[in-house]
């Protein structure tokens, strides 16, 4: 599952001061249809805790965010098929 959530001030003001991030190289791989929802020139960062917050380490997932634009991407691989 992949797609991009656009995050509420206080969203990303949790994230912010809830995880260390850190930046990312380059930019996060996103399906053809889903590019138009990410914008350009955003500054990524990632963050091992909060991924490992999210997937509980069952499943592999990445995420980057943009919390100064309040933009957050991810992929995730299904639980059930660990990958």
């Amino acid at each position: 599952m992949s797609g991009v959530v656009r995050l509420t001030d206080v969203d990303a003001a949790r994230l912010r001061d809830g995880y260390a991030w850190q930046d990312a190289p380059g930019q996060p791989e996103v399906p053809s249809d889903l590019r138009v929802q990410v914008p350009a020139g955003a500054r990524w960062q990632t963050s091992p805790d909060f991924t490992r917050a999210v997937t509980g380490d069952r499943y592999t997932a990445t995420f980057h965010a943009d919390l100064e634009r309040k933009v957050l991407v991810f992929d995730a691989v299904n639980p059930g098929e660990k990958g």
